[in-house]
């Protein structure tokens, strides 16, 4: 999300950097990021000095980092800079914060080093709740944003490119392989899942050898296709092969991937999360469908009702594109810049 604010921040003519804290994303390198600190046993000492040094020779208006960490020591190299504006946001629920963590971001949010602290999400800003006012009343919440993206390709050339079946309903997840994504709930499905459904794992991540066995195991080969890192501007070609988007995350601070499956009117069945709930369920309609991962048999069921039910498809398929017109990368922007001269 924050390679999304910056590119867009360029666009709108802004003079901006990208800082990475430290090495070991390679998405830096396609984007013009720099990356301050060079993995080694004293990156945590090296990094706020030369965070210090950077702002002070460059001299930015406004600093806006993402995650507690970035936001500790961003933001506090900021303030003893002088920045006017800087902007911190948190990105996932405070409980998902290392203890060390959970307590510096507490101490600078709240003796005013953060001008602004961002909150993806109501369900996110729950979990800030026992902080003290101080802290809070700096928050505002700004909902996720991304640029809506079209794929050039028909469903049949879009499955060709991933060497999909065409005559299976393909069930799609995208996102990271670890524990917080859930996968291994979707792989558990597929043996009470006939053939005519193709599940579909975009991602990297360390569960990919385990996952490797556990499909082999369950003779799920020809049921499951695992397609590894999939670059972020195929994955719109990866949601016109499919069908059906699963989501069974664990814990969310938004769902970017949920974004990207509504823009494209993706039907989409999601674990039960407050943020989730925040983002289908609207007062006039629902934009998607929201399952317990403790009853797989309703995400069956789900399943099986949106394959066979083309007017429930195609109602789940419209609240979807109307629903995601609420979370663009424009307003996103003008929401994190806003007060701003």
């Amino acid at each position: 999300m924050l390679s999304r604010l910056y590119k867009y921040s360029k666009i709108q003519g802004y003079d901006s950097s990208l800082i990475f804290l430290f090495e070991g994303n390679d998405s830096f390198k396609d984007l013009g990021g720099i990356s301050i600190v060079k993995n080694d046993m004293f990156k945590y000492l090296k990094v706020l000095p030369l965070l210090l040094l950077f702002i002070y020779k460059k001299k930015p208006g406004i600093i806006i980092s993402f995650l507690p960490l970035s936001n500790i020591l961003a933001q506090t190299a900021g303030f003893i800079c002088r920045v006017k504006y800087r902007i911190a946001s948190q990105r996932n629920p405070s409980y998902t914060y290392g203890s060390t963590v959970r307590f510096l971001d507490k101490i600078v949010g709240t003796i005013g080093v953060y001008k602004k602290n961002v909150m993806i999400s109501n369900s996110s800003y729950n979990s800030f709740k026992n902080y003290p006012k101080n802290y809070k009343k700096k928050v505002e919440i700004i909902h996720n944003g991304i640029e809506t993206k079209i794929s050039q390709l028909s469903k049949i050339e879009a499955r060709l490119k991933f060497k999909l079946p065409d005559d299976k309903t393909i069930l799609v997840n995208t996102g990271r392989l670890v524990e917080q994504k859930n996968q291994k709930f979707l792989l558990e499905l597929m043996p009470y899942l006939d053939n005519s459904f193709h599940l579909v794992i975009a991602g990297r991540g360390k569960f990919k050898d385990y996952f490797e066995s556990l499909i082999e195991d369950e003779n799920l080969e020809n049921k499951v296709s695992l397609l590894g890192f999939v670059k972020s501007t195929e994955v719109v070609d990866l949601l016109q092969a499919s069908d059906i988007f699963l989501f069974p995350s664990i814990f969310e601070g938004f769902g970017n991937s949920l974004l990207e499956a509504l823009s494209v009117g993706l039907p989409v069945i999601t674990s039960d999360l407050d943020i989730f709930r925040e983002i289908l369920i609207c007062d006039k309609y629902n934009a998607g469908v929201i399952c317990d991962t403790d009853s797989p048999e309703d995400w069956i069921d789900e399943i099986i009702k949106i394959k066979s039910n083309i007017n429930y498809r195609k109602e789940l398929s419209a609240n979807a594109i109307k629903r995601s017109d609420n979370f663009t990368l424009n307003s996103m922007l003008n929401k994190f810049l806003k007060g701003i001269e």
